[in-house]
């Protein structure tokens, strides 16, 4: 928020720049309605991007969850709140899923990090779950080419 030059000084114009993320189940029109503006204000919508929703039983995320389980390890699905590349391709994919190295509580943080190791764990996680999804599409492939 910027507004004014002196801190002792009423300002003429002030100006605050929003980042809002919302969940499924609301809309920007909601949100918006729900921002008072008071008599000389504008907003100024840079952009907007829709929430999505995932379940975990869809193609990606199941296929992610198996090479998980096969990688020796114990997959944990979190309902992810605020936004990630799924949320700019989901409306031109049939299934996505955000998945990762690291403590995604820390994401964007200065105290982000990740192990060597466990980058090279969730290499190995995508490289299986795309041989999963690639298994799955040839068997239905196999199938509908039966009638």
């Amino acid at each position: 928020m910027r507004g004014g030059e002196y801190e002792n000084v009423l300002p003429r114009r002030a100006e605050c720049i929003l980042d809002l993320r919302f969940s499924v189940g609301h809309s920007l029109q909601e949100i918006l309605e729900r921002i008072e503006i008071e008599d000389g204000c504008d907003i100024i919508l840079k952009g907007s991007v829709d929430p999505v929703s995932v379940r975990p039983t869809d193609p990606v995320p199941r296929a992610l969850t198996r090479a998980i389980i096969t990688s020796g390890a114990k997959p944990i699905l979190l309902r992810k709140l605020g936004s990630s590349d799924m949320n700019h391709i989901s409306n031109y994919v049939r299934s996505c899923a955000a998945y990762g190295p690291g403590d995604s509580s820390l994401a964007h943080t200065d105290r982000e990090r990740i192990q060597l190791k466990d980058l090279e764990f969730s290499v190995a996680v995508y490289k299986k779950a795309i041989e999963i999804l690639s298994d799955s599409f040839s068997s239905i492939e196999a199938t509908h080419s039966n009638f």
